[in-house]
């Protein structure tokens, strides 16, 4: 510990064992001068000193972890963006993709009696789209009429399944027992090249 002279004391520099250095204010430099010969007050300074500089490290230490978790929400933050507009960019890929699958599984619906693999006149066809797709007037056309068929067209993985009012229709029609009026369900899944008719077990 070094100071400057008696006369002239306006500050205290402290140097420690690794070298360095700290400047004190002149009012410590003032009161170590004053009781420099009085052993307790000079030993109870210096202790003062060093419970100054512990609280200015603590709360140097203190800003800086403040600094430093900061800065580590700020990261977490951008990064929980990102993530977010990531999966935003994949909920909507996904939509698309799902809304493309929907509307090009209408347009096949729409397209079926234009298909080779359809055994009726187009004539014979009635578009509905409400319960079921299509009734068929078989002999509409060249007369007579020889049958009445309720058509149901789907496309898509589950398109050999029927739900609802269309399950309800077919099971009316299965306990009719009439062959001149009957309910044919056609499907397409992704994978397959055209429209077949799918062959239900009877009704028990």
């Amino acid at each position: 510990m070094s100071n400057k002279t008696r006369a002239s004391v306006v500050s205290i520099t402290v140097t420690y064992a690794d070298g360095s250095t700290e400047e004190f204010p002149k009012s410590f430099a003032n009161k170590l001068r004053q009781n420099q010969g009085d052993h307790k007050t000079l030993a109870g300074f210096v202790l003062e000193c060093f419970r100054c500089w512990d609280k200015e490290y603590a709360l140097s230490r203190q800003a800086k972890q403040h600094e430093r978790r900061m800065k580590e929400l700020e990261e977490e933050q951008e990064e929980e963006l990102g993530e977010q507009e990531e999966r935003a960019k994949e909920r909507a890929k996904v939509s698309l993709e799902t809304q493309s699958a929907i509307l090009r599984g209408q347009n096949l619906q729409k397209w079926l009696p234009s298909l080779a693999e359809y055994p009726y006149d187009n004539g014979d066809v009635i578009s509905v789209f409400d319960t079921f797709d299509y009734l068929v007037l078989e002999g509409r056309v060249n007369q007579p009429i020889k049958s009445i068929v309720f058509q149901e067209v789907k496309t898509g993985n589950d398109s050999h399944s029927l739900y609802g009012n269309q399950l309800g229709l077919y099971r009316f029609i299965d306990g009719l027992k009439c062959p001149l009026i009957r309910f044919e369900h056609w499907a397409r899944r992704v994978k397959d090249e055209q429209f077949a008719l799918v062959k239900h077990h009877p009704i028990r």
